[in-house]
């Protein structure tokens, strides 16, 4: 069984990497270098908690591929959520508390310290948290995205 969730689990980052490589050759890039003084963090309204974001490359509303960095304040629930999208994290700062559970539930989540990745499945149930620490993600997928809440009452 162990060897059959391991085959699975790499033909899927197999299957995740060729398509970003696939569709990142269909991507023209331009020049561009963006400093640290030059990010303009865009407010969220989403569910009572106030993320910010930042669009390095692309747009997560639009068919396209897309870079995004997020940050989150201290002591912030994310409630139970999924995406369409497929998408790759990387905390950038910050520990960050994550589960892949449509019920919140924080003695299930895994701390994620920083210079950690994991991945969002489309669709997949998830939910995190922050505590006494901001956190600041960077975030890849294919749009267009949008965040779906799931409502557990």
């Amino acid at each position: 069984m162990k060897i059959l969730f391991l085959r699975t689990k790499i033909l899927f980052v197999i299957t995740l990497i060729c398509s970003q490589y696939n569709f990142s050759q269909t991507k023209i890039f331009i020049p561009q270098i963006t400093f640290p003084d030059e990010i303009k963090w865009n407010s969220s309204d989403n569910k009572n908690y106030s993320i910010e974001t930042f669009n390095l490359l692309g747009n997560p509303n639009e068919n396209d591929f897309y870079v995004q960095m997020v940050k989150i304040p201290a002591n912030t629930k994310l409630l139970p959520h999924f995406h369409p999208d497929n998408r790759t994290v990387y905390v950038i700062d910050g520990e960050f508390f994550y589960c892949y559970e449509k019920k919140y539930d924080e003695a299930k989540a895994k701390k994620i310290i920083k210079g950690s990745f994991f991945t969002e499945p489309s669709n997949q149930p998830h939910f995190a948290f922050t505590k006494e620490s901001h956190v600041i993600l960077y975030v890849t997928g294919f749009g267009p995205s949008k965040t779906t809440f799931i409502d557990n009452e």
